[in-house]
Formats: structure tokens, C-alpha cells, sequence
């Protein structure tokens, strides 16, 4: 039987996912709200099949981060379990209890990320499609923002234990995702004011 990893990197990893978590939710809203802009939607238009591949990816990726997080199976590495880890280390009593409060806290996101996580990301159901399993979960934005909140916080406190320097959650990718579509469009116009230019010219030195 494998032995379990040292508490400080089972604490590294735990950052790790919670900075996954925060950042892929990042990512899937600097890029829906730029795109979903009325200003921005010729982008939305001109590149839709890398958009809805970068924002699925990015969603699925917090769906996924999150149920890690808070899973219940009692199997995984989660907040509750580097709580008990740490308590058994003898980490400040604040901290393993701030770990506790986070996990316990989120009931409803818990339950929600579990119905898309099994009906649609993780998993695939016969019985109904993924957005109907979406709608149905009630995964609301609301719920996801204060658990990242309280998960940000959560890093904080474990940063010191780590075996290795994890970076926090850098809300640098939201506008740099934005930034991306932006650049894309414009460079795109760029090229087709050009090929435009270049058209007009041959036409005219075909002209007596």
C-alpha cells in the first residue's frame, strides 16, 4: 500500500487546486463577458469554435477543481481532510477551523456541482442532456463566487505549509483572457482591411 504524501505537499496540492478552481472561473468570465458585450459580438461571430471550446474547457475545469475541493466521499484530498491532517500536526487551531467552515458552509454549491459534475463533465447520462442537467442543478453564479471567495481566503492560510511555493490565484487571466479576443478581433480586421486594400489596388492598376 502506497504511503500517503507528506502533510506540506498534500497542502501544496490543495493550493494548487484551489488556484485552479479561481482562475478557471477567471478565464470562463473575462472571456463570456467580453464576447457576450453587443459591441464584441462580430468576434463572438468570427471566432465562435475556439470561444465555446475555451469556455467549456475553462468551466469544466472549475466543476471538477471544486468537487475536488469539497468531495464527500471521504476518498480524495480536500479541505476537510487537510484540516484533519493539519490538526494532526498541530497547525494553528484558526486554521484547520477556517479549512472546516469552508467545507461545511457550501452545502447547496456542493450538491449542484455534484448533479454537473456526474450528469455532464465527469460523466455523461442516457436520460437527459448535459444543459438539461445543467439547468436543473441551479448552479448559481452567487453560490459559485463566495465559495471561491472563502477558497482564496483558504489559500492564505495554507500558503505557510506548503512544501513548495504554490502562486495564489492570479486575477490577472480574467482581463488577459478578455485581452486574447480583443487582440484576435482586431488583428482579424486588420488582415481584411488589408486583403480589402489590396484588392482595390489591383483593381485600379487594372483600370486605363
Amino acid at each position: 500500500m502506497a504511503k500517503k504524501m507528506h502533510v506540506a505537499d498534500q497542502v501544496s496540492e490543495i493550493c494548487q487546486e484551489i488556484r485552479s478552481a479561481v482562475e478557471s472561473y477567471w478565464v470562463f468570465t473575462g472571456i463570456s463577458e467580453y464576447v457576450d458585450n453587443p459591441q464584441n459580438l462580430k468576434v463572438k461571430d468570427r471566432f465562435c469554435e475556439i470561444y465555446i471550446v475555451l469556455v467549456n474547457n475553462a468551466f469544466d475545469c472549475m466543476i471538477v477543481a471544486v468537487f475536488n475541493l469539497l468531495d464527500r466521499s471521504g476518498r480524495g484530498l480536500t479541505l476537510a481532510s487537510i484540516a484533519a491532517s493539519l490538526e494532526a500536526e498541530g497547525a494553528d487551531i484558526s486554521v484547520t477551523r477556517q479549512l472546516r467552515q469552508v467545507y461545511t458552509h457550501h452545502e447547496v454549491l456542493w450538491k449542484a456541482i455534484c448533479h454537473v459534475r456526474n450528469n455532464g463533465v465527469a460523466h455523461l447520462n442516457d436520460k437527459k442532456s448535459s444543459s438539461s442537467h445543467l439547468s436543473q442543478a441551479m448552479l448559481g453564479t452567487k453560490e459559485i463566487r463566495s465559495f471561491l471567495q472563502d477558497a482564496i481566503l483558504a489559500f492564505d492560510a495554507l500558503a505557510p505549509y506548503c512544501s513548495w511555493n504554490v502562486g495564489p490565484p492570479n486575477r490577472l487571466v480574467e482581463s488577459q483572457a478578455s485581452q486574447l479576443f480583443h487582440l484576435a478581433g482586431s488583428m482579424s480586421d486588420q488582415l481584411i482591411d488589408e486583403c480589402a486594400r489590396d484588392a482595390l489596388d489591383k483593381l485600379h492598376t487594372r483600370m486605363p
